[in-house]
């Protein structure tokens, strides 16, 4: 059974505000991994590995370098 993205968010939270940033990442994957297109999982990742990119740029970045065959269902930079 899937578990519900708001859980695996909540988890994903959770970890950050205590400031185990490995436990969130893995959390945020496993929302990727059901729903690619989650706009709150992708402003997560950016605020904890996007470093000095756009929200943009990491997003193509990051979407092509850890998950090329789903970059293309992200919506393109406007």
């Amino acid at each position: 059974m899937k578990e519900s993205s708001r859980y695996l968010l909540s988890k994903a939270e959770e970890a950050l505000l205590k400031g185990d940033r490995r436990t969130a990442a893995v959390w945020l994957h496993k929302i990727l991994l059901q729903d690619f297109t989650n706009q709150e999982t992708w402003i997560h990742l950016h605020r904890l590995a996007g470093g000095t990119k756009t929200f943009a740029e990491f997003q193509e970045y990051f979407a092509g370098k850890y998950y090329p065959g789903q970059a293309h269902l992200l919506s393109p930079a406007t």
